[in-house]
């Protein structure tokens, strides 16, 4: 990840690079998410620069069958999962590492360590986005993170994906736990 910034006098801050790498989408998405995954990889590779550095292309990932936003989740209740232990940021601004930071409308972000979770929202206040950014959490963290995650997948069938490679269906915690700890 490339990086990232909490000051409770400053909005939550991530690089472009990372929107969308550790995201949750419904359940009902996982074969299309597999499916993608492959496909990531073979498009990477027909795109990779001689060099090795950089990519002529980028992969956009598809929404799937179904989004988020199908579920009407509520932003309060979602906001109500979030573990104590993550302090909200003021806002969300995304950008590169010389650019200009842009604010984002809609969303909000909690973080604790090098984890952060940013929610996306529509004027009616229902959630269309919910993303991990950072990882690293540390020990303590872990229990708490888990079970926001399995919660989560307790109000709507949901999955967490990896686009670096792992799908983790939320309704099962035992999941969720050994994904985190991997992070």
């Amino acid at each position: 990840m490339k990086g990232f910034s909490l000051n409770p006098f400053r909005p939550v801050w991530y690089h472009e690079d990372d929107f969308g790498q550790v995201e949750v989408r419904p359940l009902a998405c996982w074969n299309d998410c597999v499916a993608q995954l492959s496909e990531i990889e073979a498009f990477a590779e027909r795109h990779r620069d001689p060099d090795g550095h950089a990519y002529s292309d980028i992969y956009r990932m598809l929404s799937g069958p179904e989004r988020l936003s199908d579920y009407g989740l509520k932003l309060r209740d979602v906001q109500n999962l979030v573990p104590l232990v993550m302090k909200p940021g003021r806002g969300v601004t995304s950008g590169t590492i010389s650019g200009k930071a842009e604010r984002l409308e809609n969303c909000s972000a909690y973080k604790s360590g090098a984890a952060t979770v940013v929610l996306s929202w529509t004027a009616e206040r229902k959630v269309t986005w919910i993303g991990l950014f950072g990882g690293g959490l540390s020990p303590t963290a872990i229990g708490p993170m888990a079970a926001f995650l399995h919660r989560l997948g307790r109000m709507a069938p949901l999955l967490l994906v990896d686009w670096r490679g792992d799908l983790v269906n939320l309704g099962n915690n035992a999941d969720v736990v050994r994904y985190l700890k991997r992070l």
